[in-house]
């Protein structure tokens, strides 16, 4: 029997993918230019909706890039002294280094930079490291997934912002749920980041889901239809379904009985605590039918037209609904309403 093509943990590459080949395209075509638009970039999401995924993908097209030097860090830890190992750690960076040995003066450790004298800033450290990039042609890619608005964070965003005003070719990637970034954006000293393009992730193409599910289930068109229709599009849900699928070999009460579980405790519980008391009055709305109107959302929570688009708009951020035409919202998750009626 061939192992399970599909995975379940979080942060895990799966073996089996639906790219997201546009916005691949319009990051690292933007990052490529001369004269980008923007250095920097973030996707949001729901929790599970295939952030990670995405930013790996990038990650690796952008790294095999002769003229790239990519770097992944920890948004959790001392970001530069971590950017300045690796840097110095990946064989493309020591060779640009022509001659001596690279030098940090930095928690105890000391070298010297090319026979220069030492120094002691971690800022000054990644900088010197930039510039001999820059003189190499070279540009770095920076990803950190899934950020919070913590100091350590925060501090990296003010370097950050310190290299691209002195022109080095530096770019950086983060993902993060709607909430974390709107809250690192809110610091009063790191509104640039209200400019950076930030990129919502929707639904995963039902089609491609259909034949993703065709392709590594073996299953006829009308179950790969059943099961692209079950799982929405969410990316949590389309690897999970696929998993239960190719255990279960059919669709029964058993299998959406698990679905639900490892939907609950692995999203829906974390991503129902995030919504607002009057958030959770239009979700509850939207539960009695596949798609409502705005208007009749109105009528049954009693909003004021300009009320209700901020809490519409913050469900939409967050990934929980979704409008596929004008004046109507749809649920996003799958299954999500079977969730909301057991809470």
């Amino acid at each position: 029997m061939k192992d399970n093509p599909f995975v379940l943990m979080f942060g895990k590459e799966p073996y089996v993918t639906i790219p997201r080949n546009q916005i691949a395209s319009e990051i690292i075509g933007d990052f490529s230019k001369a004269i980008p638009s923007s250095q920097i970039y973030v996707l949001i999401g729901a929790r599970g909706a295939g952030k990670t995924v995405l930013l790996s993908e990038i990650y690796k097209k952008i790294d095999g890039e002769k003229d790239w030097i990519a770097v992944d860090v920890n948004p959790h830890r001392d970001i530069l002294p971590d950017l300045a190992s690796i840097l110095y750690d990946k064989g493309k960076m020591k060779r640009l280094f022509l001659k001596g040995s690279l030098g940090i003066s930095f928690q105890g450790l000391t070298f010297s930079i090319e026979g220069g004298s030492p120094v002691t800033s971690i800022t000054t450290v990644v900088e010197r490291m930039l510039e001999h990039m820059a003189k190499k042609g070279k540009r770095l890619l920076i990803t950190l997934d899934e950020v919070t608005s913590g100091e350590k964070v925060k501090e990296f965003a003010h370097d950050f912002q310190s290299f691209v005003r002195k022109g080095f070719p530096v770019y950086l990637l983060m993902t993060g749920l709607h909430e974390n970034v709107m809250s690192l954006q809110n610091d009063k000293s790191l509104t640039f980041l209200y400019r950076a393009p930030k990129i919502l992730l929707r639904p995963l193409d039902s089609t491609a889901v259909k034949s993703s599910y065709v392709k590594a289930l073996g299953v006829d068109d009308k179950t790969a239809n059943e099961l692209a229709s079950l799982c929405k599009g969410y990316g949590f849900g389309y690897q999970l379904l696929g998993y239960l699928y190719f255990r279960h070999g059919k669709i029964d009460d058993e299998l959406l009985e698990e679905f639900d579980h490892q939907l609950r405790i692995n999203a829906y519980d974390k991503i129902w605590s995030s919504v607002s008391e009057n958030g959770r009055k239009i979700v509850k709305v939207l539960c009695e039918a596949d798609e409502v109107s705005v208007a009749s959302i109105l009528a049954q929570t009693g909003f004021e037209d300009k009320e209700f688009s901020v809490y519409r708009d913050r469900l939409l951020q967050k990934g929980v609904v979704i409008s596929k035409r004008r004046g109507y919202l749809s649920l996003a998750l799958p299954r999500f309403d079977v969730f909301v009626s057991q809470n």
